[in-house]
């Protein structure tokens, strides 16, 4: 819609400059993101313990260690990447003026 307007003023160039400058600054961030993530974990792996007491966590974890193995970098980026997408709670849609809460409580 905002196009139109625009192109009936004859300034369509002020529209792409702003689009354009909108997904400049949201790629420039995302990628800011998530070079401070890579960091973190990078530093995680590089503190963390090499050998862990046994326990009931641990032995819960040693599946999903076996499973992941040396893909755990792959399997961060896909819990971290894909999954929020679906387990996100607290999204809210809002249709013909209501607002509709996507998870209940």
């Amino acid at each position: 819609m905002n196009v139109l307007w625009f192109d009936v003023l004859g300034r369509t160039d002020v529209y792409w400059s702003v689009l354009a400058t909108k997904a400049l600054l949201g790629a420039v961030f995302v990628a800011v993101f998530l070079v401070i993530i890579v960091v973190n974990l990078w530093l995680a792996d590089r503190i963390a313990p090499a050998i862990v007491a046994p326990s009931p966590e641990e032995r819960a974890l040693a599946g999903y260690r076996q499973l992941v193995g040396s893909r755990k970098w792959l399997a961060r980026f896909v819990v971290g990447g894909v999954l929020p997408d679906a387990r996100l709670c607290a999204v809210v849609h809002q249709r013909h003026g209501e607002v509709v809460r996507l998870c209940r409580q």
